[in-house]
């Protein structure tokens, strides 16, 4: 066993082994070292000092016996770490042949007893004294904050490609066998920008857009417990993040993911985790969490319907109805009330059609049966929702030839008027936002089905 001192003291102890107690701020995400170890990096503070925060690495031989802090505040207690220094900065390692360690709620309580621990660990009365010391003084200086950086960022900010830092709410964590690799689902109250759709309308048929990033729609007790207003993102983590959601256990806590990226597939953003991520754990009581709440909260103004719709016209339809509450798209899905015919009305845009040749709706066996599944988007979600027979007469309204229709869906879609929408060259389309009113039927196997209705366009 090393001594036990402050962080302030370390500094005088380089090349030393010694116990440390103190306060997880932040931790990287587990991935192995150049060798056979698996490698986290804690920051930890104490009493007596709170910046800079002592940089912790942590060597151990399987991953799951990496010390993984469940909320903001937990505290460790590591014994006989070394001290080491490069580059003028002190830091201290762990060492799995050498060194234990043991992890602590941070709440405020006479019980002292830890939640994960590793092999040969210890604990002493005096150890107990100093963890109840230091849960009292975190108690009484709430002054550890998620720190400033210029790359932090809000959903409704980011840009592809580009590194920042990101303040949300875990709300999920689930593999996906796709891809084989692990996604959180984390929220900000924002909504992610609109995107372009590139590709053809032919495509919808044989390669449809896909409805979300991971590989099946999750299961409804599982969407239900999401936020419906602003985005949920897909977050990856890569190859070096195997078994993410083992270790993972901030869900449904404030984290901050510092040095993330996001990128773009069929006009969804999705982030990505890559080996130099970072985790902080954040109170719920934090600034800046406080800010994130009360500004998505003025900004709406008890409107759910995406942010992005306000910034441009939605004129181009009508719906039969006024002074309604509109919802979005993730509150249609997770819909389960027993009703009969449940009526939603929704700001949203079409990004894809089926069919999309204008000139089959107009052959004599399809005249009397007019049938086209859209495919509609918001800033929670994508769904597919047919729209047939007297609905699509009244949704097109008059449209005589085939050249008056085409020109009514090129509006609809956002394609650019010189574009012919039967090319087979790949192009973008710039879905605009519009009302509508969505219709919810069950079939006979309680499938759910969408259908538009109710909605008129105006060109």
């Amino acid at each position: 066993m090393g001594k036990l001192i402050t962080i302030r003291e370390v500094r005088n102890h380089v090349g030393d082994w010694v116990d440390l107690l103190g306060v997880v701020m932040e931790f990287s995400f587990p991935r192995m070292s150049h060798g056979t170890d698996y490698v986290s990096i804690l920051k930890i503070v104490d009493q007596s000092q709170q910046k800079p925060e002592l940089p912790v690495h942590v060597f151990v031989e399987a991953q799951h016996k990496l010390p993984i802090a469940q909320s903001y505040g937990d505290l460790i207690l590591l014994r006989h770490v070394k001290v080491e220094m490069f580059d003028s900065e002190v830091y201290a390692v762990f060492k799995w042949k050498y060194s234990s360690y043991a992890l602590f709620t941070g709440m405020e309580t006479q019980n002292v007893f830890y939640y994960q621990t590793y092999s040969r660990f210890h604990l002493s009365p005096l150890d107990k004294n100093l963890v109840r010391d230091l849960r009292r003084w975190l108690v009484l200086n709430q002054l550890l904050d998620s720190g400033t950086s210029e790359y932090l960022v809000s959903l409704s900010d980011i840009k592809e490609n580009v590194y920042f830092d990101l303040v949300c709410k875990v709300q999920y964590v689930a593999h996906d066998s796709r891809d084989d690799m692990w996604m959180l689902f984390v929220w900000d109250g924002a909504d992610v920008p609109p995107l372009s759709i590139e590709g053809n309308l032919k495509d919808e048929e044989k390669n449809p857009l896909p409805l979300q990033i991971e590989c099946s729609t999750l299961p409804n007790d599982i969407l239900q417990k999401f936020k419906h207003v602003g985005t949920v993102l897909r977050v990856k983590a890569d190859e070096v993040h195997e078994n993410l959601g083992v270790y993972f256990r901030p869900v449904e806590k404030w984290i901050r993911i510092r040095n993330m990226v996001c990128q773009v597939s069929s006009g969804l953003w999705y982030g990505l985790l890559g080996p130099t991520s970072k985790v902080r754990l954040l109170s719920n009581n934090d600034g800046i969490v406080v800010d994130r709440i009360r500004f998505q909260e003025k900004a709406r103004k008890g409107c759910r319907s995406s942010l992005w719709s306000f910034l441009y016209p939605n004129c181009l339809t009508e719906i039969n109805y006024s002074d309604v509450q509109f919802v979005t798209l993730m509150d249609v899905l997770v819909y389960k009330e027993v009703s009969s015919d449940p009526l939603f009305c929704c700001v949203i845009r079409v990004i894809a059609i089926c069919p999309s040749l204008v000139e089959d709706f107009y052959l004599p066996d399809r005249l009397d049966e007019r049938r086209m599944r859209l495919t509609l988007e918001d800033s929670t979600a994508r769904i597919h929702a047919s729209l047939d027979d007297n609905e699509w007469e009244y949704f097109f309204g008059d449209c005589a030839t085939a050249d008056s229709l085409a020109m009514k869906i090129k509006q609809l879609l956002g394609v650019p008027r010189h574009q012919n929408i039967n090319d087979d060259s790949t192009f973008l389309r710039h879905p605009p936002w519009i009302r509508c009113c969505i219709s919810l039927e069950s079939d006979n196997e309680g499938n759910q089905i969408y259908k538009l209705c109710d909605t008129k366009l105006l060109i």
